[in-house]
């Protein structure tokens, strides 16, 4: 008795195990039996239709189809039943399920041929006619081309000029076909042979016994890059860091560029064959798919393209759906696939340089106000100027109300894409992105990487508008998933100087997530006062301004960086009035700092990342020290204002808590530091740095003697 494969079989045993059973003769412990219709004799089989092909009818023009009886239809099938032939063109009887479909399909041929036989030429004719009206041109052009090729293959001649083949119809017409024998192996599959391929099929494998060369194409080597010189474009292909290939380039395979769709012989991946990959149900491609888009969306932003592509490589992804597709891969549940789609929006919507330049200007005159990111809508706008100028002549509304209301009821009825089209990030808040991010934050608990890149997204959320600020405010859970986890008054992660940073930032203070919400409290007073007040960060304030960077068991430069956002942080409450009893509170603290910085200008040496951090983290105390000093200058105006208000008025806004005589002490401090800063002007590299420094006391100045005079 023959034995049964087992748990842990090779394939040479299963080889082994096949020769065994042929070379016993046994039969199978199974048999497909089919059942033979009970209406016909046992000794006819039911026919199997499972894979008849079913074509609609063509349309005639009548208004109703025309009735065919049995007796016609007939002598319709048997038309392309030729007389003489030995065998069907078409109907050969493979791929049947019956074990005698082959000799089935012979003997309906046969009666096909005796009943054309005993047709006259005139009935052939109609009944061609009949059929030709009812068929598919195109089916009837498959039908033709079966029987053609079929009479190339009979011609063994290797004649390169076209030949004429007459077909011989009842009705006397002459089929002219012209056929060229080519020598590529590629156009005939017909002529290749086992020496063709790289790898050899073996008779012992598995299900080998009919070699099927054509399906075997894909393991021959690639074919040679076509030079083509040519005016006309050519699809853009890129490699797996987002580079744009060159058409004529000829890459090694094991690059892992090439793949089997179109243009098999170059190397690289299409847009369209990305987007096709980022479906793919592959965790491996999907990942792969979105890391390569976003490197290839950082290098268009870059401008690497505009001068070899014809286009907007940008405006061609988002025409296509690229930041729904984004969108759509944040909902993925696998980690790898979350990573890459933050990172591929990350690339689409932030600008570093940017964010850089915002950083160095906070501490400008008025640099920490920003015009909102919102792009420009004058084209959506022109749409609606005539309907609007119509309606105000009528008399119906007034011009402002009128613009306000409507382009409300507009952006709720837009279509997402719609508006997305014209703004990328309201299309997104629309989408209810943010929430899907806190999700992110809240539960998925990403890497550090990714939580960084999460923080610089919301960061260009907020520089949005208003509106947008508002919606990241509102957001479920989302600023307290920020201040519980990323800001966090007590934390025991401690690192080392040399070290690369934690693998995971919840749990410990991060220098993005201030800044984040230092943008979210610059839109306005109302959104500074939900985060001191809603979300406690007036404790955060005074937990990482006491103690110096250096003390901090953070990073060196991320506790640089942490400390310098809730400067600015503080800076931008202070401007509104709020936070300001802080102020007194750490009075000493900063007197201590502001001490400090003489030595640290004595010991700026050289243009380095820690020195440049530090000097940004001086200026943001100075800006400080401006904004609170504007206030106090408007404490005694607002007193009086509120001394010489009625009763039955509506209450007026309380003066802060600051007053003159809390920063008349700061003068001479900053007076010092500014005449130290000025002694290195004529030192070049020194001068670059403390150019922040300097700006941000003149400022002071400035503020400190407008403010004075009105005492």
């Amino acid at each position: 008795m023959l034995s049964r494969p087992k748990p842990g079989e090779c394939e040479e045993d299963l080889l082994e195990f096949q020769k065994q059973f042929l070379a016993a003769r046994a039969s199978a412990a199974a048999t497909v039996v089919r059942k033979a219709d009970k209406r016909k004799g046992a000794s006819e089989e039911e026919r199997d239709t499972s894979t008849s092909t079913i074509t609609a009818p063509v349309p005639t023009g009548e208004a109703f189809p025309r009735v065919f009886h049995r007796s016609e239809i007939t002598s319709v099938m048997v038309y392309y039943s030729i007389a003489g032939v030995d065998e069907s063109c078409l109907v050969t009887g493979e791929g049947l399920r019956s074990s005698t479909g082959c000799e089935e399909a012979q003997r309906i041929h046969r009666e096909n041929v005796e009943k054309l036989k005993a047709l006259s030429q005139e009935e052939i004719l109609q009944e061609r006619d009949r059929l030709m009206a009812q068929l598919d041109p195109k089916l009837v052009a498959f039908m033709r081309s079966k029987r053609e090729s079929k009479t190339t293959q009979e011609n063994t001649s290797p004649a390169v000029e076209p030949q004429t083949v007459d077909i011989e119809h009842s009705h006397h017409c002459t089929v002219t076909v012209s056929s060229k024998i080519s020598n590529k192996d590629e156009e005939n599959p017909g002529s290749l042979s086992v020496d063709d391929f790289p790898v050899k099929p073996q008779k012992e494998w598995v299900n080998m016994n009919n070699v099927e060369f054509e399906k075997l194409e894909w393991t021959k080597d690639l074919p040679q890059t076509r030079q083509t010189k040519t005016k006309k474009g050519m699809q853009a292909r890129f490699s797996l860091k987002g580079d744009l290939i060159p058409p004529d380039a000829d890459m090694p395979a094991y690059l892992g560029l090439h793949h089997h769709g179109e243009e098999a012989e170059r190397a690289g991946y299409s847009l369209q064959e990305l987007f096709h990959l980022s479906r793919s149900q592959f965790i491996q491609q999907r990942t792969l798919s979105l890391q390569v888009l976003g490197r290839i969306v950082k290098k268009a932003k870059q401008g690497e393209f505009a001068s070899v592509l014809k286009g907007s490589v940008l405006r061609l992804l988002l025409d296509a759906g690229f930041l729904f597709l984004l969108r759509f891969s944040i909902d993925d549940p696998i980690d790898n696939v979350i990573s890459a789609s933050i990172g591929a929006l990350h690339s689409l919507l932030v600008s570093q340089d940017d964010e850089e330049y915002l950083d160095k200007t906070f501490s400008w005159y008025q640099g920490s106000k920003v015009f909102p990111f919102i792009p420009n809508q004058e084209e959506e706008e022109e749409e609606d100027e005539e309907e609007d100028e119509d309606e105000l002549d009528k008399g119906f509304i007034n011009k402002t109300t009128r613009k306000a209301d409507k382009q409300k009821d507009k952006e709720e009825k837009k279509p997402d894409f719609d508006v997305a089209r014209y703004d990328a990030i309201k299309g997104l808040l629309k989408t209810k992105f943010h929430h899907r991010l806190r999700y992110i934050l809240e539960v998925v608990r990403p890497p550090a990487s990714v939580v960084l890149q999460i923080f610089d997204i919301l960061t260009r959320v907020a520089r949005h508008s208003a509106t947008a600020c508002s919606q990241l405010l509102d957001c479920p859970r989302l600023m307290e998933t920020i201040v519980r986890e990323f800001l966090p008054l007590q934390w025991s992660v401690e690192m080392e100087s040399d070290d690369l940073g934690p693998s995971s930032l919840h749990g410990v203070p991060c220098a993005a997530a201030m800044k984040c919400l230092r943008v979210l409290a610059a839109s306005g007073r109302h959104a500074a006062a939900r985060l001191l007040n809603t979300f406690d960060m007036k404790s955060r304030l005074s937990r990482f301004v006491v103690q110096e960077p250096q003390d901090l068991p953070l990073l060196k430069e991320e506790a640089v960086r942490l400390s310098t956002e809730t400067f600015r942080l503080w800076a931008i409450a202070a401007g509104y009035g709020q936070a300001c009893d802080i102020y007194r509170e750490l009075y000493p603290v900063l007197v201590g700092i502001l001490q400090f910085f003489p030595s640290l200008i004595t010991s700026c040496k050289g243009n380095t990342t820690p020195v440049t951090l530090s000097i940004q983290r001086a200026a943001a105390v100075i800006t400080l020290l401006t904004h609170v000093t504007q206030t106090a200058g408007c404490t005694s105006e607002l007193e009086a204002q509120l001394h010489s208000t009625p009763i039955d008025t509506e209450p007026q806004v309380p003066p802060p808590a600051v007053s003159w005589a809390d920063i008349t002490g700061l003068l001479p401090l900053v007076d010092g530091c500014l005449r130290r800063c000025l002694q290195e002007i004529s030192r070049n590299n020194v001068w670059d740095l403390l150019q922040p420094f300097t700006t941000a006391s003149i400022n002071f100045l400035a503020s400190y003697y407008k403010a004075a005079g009105l005492q």
